[in-house]
């Protein structure tokens, strides 16, 4: 596994490769941060009726919106939002998701702190695992080995990674999170509501925390000023990481020596040529992402299906597409084909560092499923915002 990181006009990229293949993407736009995980202490100004929900000044005129359902942390009373947080109260919030467009982001009251193999949650108690991690034994014994490492402030969360984890790194990982979640607590008696207390990771540590637990080979980066920073990160959250860092001389660029570059500007037309032939055709909507595939005169249906099922799944991690998705495969004849594709994309789904759930076939014989946003999708960062003709010049 390599983690190839560059920065060049208005963009922040993190492309992860295994095996030479590229496989998942992580992108930011420097005029425009993300700001899921970012923590503020912001001021409740109205509740909205019908809703047990309210908006929140997050300062700098930005407003977030928080449910009912998220805000339940903590020792407040139970009831009605309007009770617990009444209007002009200031309230510890993080960005739990960038919902994009006009919409407000989506906040929650409890905080997480990620890691590669850890999740601090400071109004948690105890240690959960992953569901990523086999019932039975194993369960109880990576609970066990973990409870001599960990705060008792706090609860915590066991990523699958911290099962083959070194202790000493999880030792390391998880006083860091302790200490930032320290700062953050800290930082926000010092200030009145609203302002921001910590950012969110960049796409740089996203890449970091998602797939530095699974022992990356390389981590190479294409501006020195960013692997100071990097340095910076890996030598507080993950000393491990650091001796595989470098920095790439170049020229070429470092996108363009692995061949990257290409495959990002293939990544912003809609149709996907398919191995062995036919094509996807992913379409984003304001409602729901449509994909459609297409197969070959005399193709073997089974067999161009599995292949879309194998390069969407992948589509969908390197363009960051979220919310509700259909895909409309080729009709097949035999149930047993078709619901041997829907555990195909089950078992793809789970190699996704973020969650992906498969629903099944409705009556019109489309596959539903859906995947949690997690920033905006690529096609919203570089449309209609000039990056693309920055890339192209």
């Amino acid at each position: 596994m390599e983690i190839l990181i560059d920065r060049s006009n208005r963009l922040l990229r993190a492309a992860v490769l295994r095996s030479g293949t590229f496989t998942d993407l992580y992108v930011d736009r420097t005029d425009r941060p993300l700001l899921a995980g970012t923590v503020f202490v912001g001021r409740i100004t109205r509740h909205l009726a019908g809703m047990n929900a309210c908006m929140v000044d997050l300062g700098g005129g930005l407003t977030g919106f928080l449910n009912g359902a998220d805000a339940a942390a903590g020792n407040r009373p139970p009831g009605p939002l309007g009770n617990r947080l009444p209007s002009g109260a200031p309230v510890l919030v993080q960005v739990k998701a960038d919902t994009g467009g006009a919409k407000a982001p989506t906040l929650t009251t409890d905080v997480v702190l990620l890691g590669r193999h850890l999740v601090f949650r400071p109004a948690g108690r105890g240690i959960l695992v992953s569901r990523r991690i086999a019932k039975g034994e194993r369960r109880p014994a990576l609970i066990d080995r973990l409870q001599p490492l960990v705060d008792n402030e706090g609860g915590w969360i066991a990523r699958s990674t911290a099962e083959a984890a070194d202790p000493m790194v999880l030792a390391t990982e998880a006083t860091a999170l302790t200490h930032a979640w320290r700062t953050v607590r800290d930082t926000s008696a010092d200030h009145a509501a609203p302002a921001p207390l910590s950012r969110g990771p960049n796409a740089v540590e996203r890449a970091l925390i998602d797939w530095g637990g699974h022992g990356p080979d390389r981590i190479v980066l294409d501006d020195k000023a960013l692997s100071v920073k990097t340095t910076k990160w890996c030598d507080r959250f993950a000393p491990d990481l650091t001796p595989r860092l470098s920095t790439h001389a170049g020229p070429p660029t470092l996108f363009e020596t692995y061949g990257v570059e290409d495959w990002f500007a293939s990544l912003l037309v809609p149709q996907v040529p398919l191995p062995g032939g036919g094509s996807l055709v992913i379409e984003p909507t304001e409602a729901l992402t449509a994909v459609d595939v297409n197969g070959v005169p005399r193709g073997h249906v089974a067999a161009i299906n599995q292949a879309a099922a194998c390069v969407l799944a992948r589509h969908l991690r390197l363009r960051n597409i979220s919310g509700m998705i259909v895909v409309d495969f080729l009709r097949m004849r035999r149930a047993r084909d078709l619901n041997q594709l829907v555990e195909l994309l089950r078992r793809l789904a789970a190699d996704d560092a973020v969650q992906t759930e498969i629903y099944g076939v409705t009556k019109l014989g489309l596959v539903e499923m859906t995947r949690a946003r997690r920033g905006a999708a690529l096609s919203e960062l570089i449309d209609g915002h000039g990056c693309q003709e920055e890339m192209q010049n």
